[in-house]
């Protein structure tokens, strides 16, 4: 009599955010930011009237600057110092042209 081999998989804890990106648009309006996650997902939302809507999701590659590509708009890291890091974010969120939004990092 054998008694039954149960397989135990561990399942793969969720992606962590490694950084935080927030800006705003339409003079405060719209609130965007942007998040970082540790297996290279880079997320950019805006949240207008309390409810977030993702306008962007694309992947980063690199180390210290990554590059970023996006299923829609682009999006570029600045650093001008270790500590000042910005995400600059091109798309159309609803205006019919496209503007450079710049979001700021918030947490290290």
């Amino acid at each position: 009599y054998e008694l039954p081999k149960v397989e135990i998989v561990a399942e793969a804890p969720a992606p962590a955010v490694v950084a935080r990106y927030e800006g705003e648009a339409f003079g405060g309006a719209v609130k965007l930011f942007a998040e970082m996650y540790d297996d290279n997902t880079i997320v950019i939302c805006a949240n207008k009237g309390g409810e977030d809507v993702e306008l962007a999701r694309g992947t980063y590659e690199g180390q210290g600057l990554p590059t970023i590509s996006l299923n829609k708009g682009t999006a570029e890291i600045k650093a001008t110092s270790a500590t000042d890091v910005t995400l600059v974010f091109n798309a159309d969120i609803g205006t019919g042209s496209a503007a450079d939004y710049i979001l700021a990092k918030v947490n290290n």
